[in-house]
């Protein structure tokens, strides 16, 4: 059977589309499955197809990231989650790790308010299957470094369907799942880190997209099994890890799995060809796993930038290590590192901004890379 893959910016219009966000979105689709991003960072899963299918059935309304400082301290889809500035969700036009790609790119602009965090979403869909992987790379933009509990939540409706959910965890293989009677499935597994906490609950009953009561989810360190919902109004996830230290610029990538299925059975069988597929894709991350064959300072990406930019050296030996930033008059605007590195492949994200952090004009600055051994220096270009 000829299975068609349709790319389509959409605009959603009232009474037209089934889509809750009245924004711009990107999506790909099989015959099987299919997801979307809006411009506010909420990814959609549908199946059999995509958004614009005549036959489509929207099975997860939501899957968004939070990050946890502390209880006054939350970024969450709600109350803090935007586009950042400038960017776009594209469809990539020549995806290396699977046969389709969505990207984005996220922070807390709409709010402000602590945590400062850039999120980059990267969805990988293949020609067939009712499977996908998501990547998220969650970079620390603040001034200091923090321990942070990183978490999705995921508000599923299988079937299209908001009422008399069972969520529960089937522990033995991992995957968190939301059923809907007899007729549709949907799965979700953590590839990356282990879950600390689990909560399965009502939507309004147990929910409010307050700090406190997020943190208080997140935070709770209990596995919820199982939670059968008589509910009208839709039932939530919400996952979380233990705190994991992210330095100033530094990121943390988190891996996750989905598939759908018309009973549970086909959903896991899907979220078996998700976990082969992600196998083969971490393998051929673009970052190799041997020790380097020499120093290496590679060029900066993007270049030009905006505010931010990537900066990747390699050590083929543990050695003290000091990444600087210096501007056009040859003073130091900020060192990103300084300290003692093992041998491998290392990166290190700018953010545009000084010691102090605050933000630097525009124009040319120089990245610089010293050890014991080795010494170089790059050009880079910030554009506003």
């Amino acid at each position: 059977m000829n299975r068609l893959i349709r790319f389509v910016l959409l605009v959603p219009i009232l009474g037209l589309l089934a889509l809750s966000d009245l924004t711009a979105q990107v999506y790909f689709a099989n015959e099987d499955i299919g997801a979307s991003i809006s411009q506010y960072g909420t990814i959609k899963v549908y199946s059999p197809a995509g958004p614009l299918a005549a036959d489509t059935v929207e099975q997860i309304n939501r899957i968004t990231m939070l990050v946890g400082i502390n209880d006054t301290a939350v970024f969450c889809y709600n109350g803090d989650q935007d586009a950042v500035s400038g960017s776009e969700q594209v469809v990539v036009a020549s995806p290396a790790l699977s046969d389709h790609e969505l990207t984005g790119l996220f922070d807390n602009g709409y709010s402000g308010a602590p945590p400062d965090v850039e999120i980059k979403y990267n969805i990988y869909g293949w020609s067939t299957g009712g499977y996908l992987l998501i990547k998220y790379t969650v970079t620390n933009t603040s001034t200091e470094a923090y321990n942070a509990r990183l978490g999705l939540d995921l508000m599923p409706k299988p079937a299209e369907d908001w009422n008399d959910h069972i969520l529960g965890l089937d522990a033995t293989n991992g995957i968190i799942y939301a059923l809907s009677g007899d007729t549709a499935a949907v799965g979700i597994k953590m590839l990356s880190q282990d879950m600390v906490s689990l909560k399965l609950m009502d939507y309004d009953r147990d929910y409010a997209y307050t700090d406190p009561s997020i943190w208080a989810l997140m935070s709770h360190d209990i596995i919820d099994t199982r939670h059968e919902s008589d509910y009208s109004d839709g039932t939530i996830v919400i996952t979380s890890t233990a705190p994991i230290a992210i330095a100033v610029d530094a990121s943390v990538e988190v891996f996750v799995a989905v598939s759908v299925g018309t009973d549970s059975t086909e959903m896991a069988d899907n979220m078996l060809l998700a976990q082969t597929a992600a196998t083969a894709w971490l393998a051929v991350d673009d970052r190799p796993t041997t020790r380097p064959a020499g120093f290496r300072l590679a060029q900066n990406y993007p270049n030009p930038f905006n505010p931010t930019t990537t900066i990747r050296f390699d050590l083929p030996q543990e050695q003290r290590v000091y990444l600087m930033i210096y501007d056009i008059m040859g003073r130091e605007v900020v060192r990103l590192v300084d300290e003692v590195r093992p041998a491998g492949y290392h990166e290190m994200r700018w953010s545009g901004r000084d010691v102090g952090g605050r933000q630097v004009a525009s124009g040319i600055y120089f990245a610089r890379l010293v050890t014991p051994q080795y010494s170089k220096v790059n050009k880079m270009l910030l554009l506003k």
